[in-house]
């Protein structure tokens, strides 16, 4: 999850840089702030769950914690939806694409330990997007959303099926130790 946490600051410092000189500049570092302290928010949980710090949360506490900061920054990574404006040209929006598709696959091998942990976050990080692209009237845009709901499924599949293996390598684990 460090590595998560990481790419997401990174990926929105990078994407915000790009389309610096498409969009607006104040709702542009707002975004790019409120990522960066989601990141930090995570990071925080995430070395205290090392910690064991707070020393009274149970698992299913930092759970619940990891599942509220995730969720932020898949809505913080779906709010970027507002940068897509008819004004915005095409190869700056397909950057957009392009990160916010790498963020979903990236949350795979991230987030997939945990199946809800994933989809609340690839769900209302990719949502918006696509209801962008299908209903924005524009042929390309129908067509890159028809595509984006396929390879969006395509993810979750492949999260499902990795999640499923990871539960099933830990159980076997456990019963290896149990033996």
């Amino acid at each position: 999850m460090p590595t998560g946490v990481l790419a997401s600051a990174l990926n929105a410092a990078i994407l915000a840089a790009l389309e610096w000189p498409v969009v607006p500049h104040t709702p542009l570092l707002l975004w790019l702030v409120g990522l960066w302290l989601v990141a930090g928010s995570r990071a925080l949980l995430i070395l205290n769950y090392r910690r064991a710090s707070p020393a009274s949360w149970r698992s299913a506490d930092w759970h619940r914690w990891m599942l509220v900061t995730t969720s932020m920054a898949g809505f913080g990574w779906g709010s970027s939806v507002y940068f897509l404006t008819p004004e915005i040209p095409l190869p700056y929006e397909l950057i957009q694409l392009f990160v916010l598709g790498g963020m979903a696959v990236g949350a795979v091998s991230v987030l997939s330990v945990s199946f809800p942990l994933f989809l609340w976050y690839v769900v209302p990080a990719t949502l918006p997007t696509l209801g962008h692209l299908l209903l924005s009237g524009y042929e390309f845009h129908l067509i890159m959303g028809s595509m984006s709901v396929l390879f969006l499924f395509a993810t979750i599949h492949s999260a499902w099926n990795f999640n499923r293996i990871l539960l099933s390598s830990m159980r076997l684990q456990q019963e290896k130790l149990a033996l």
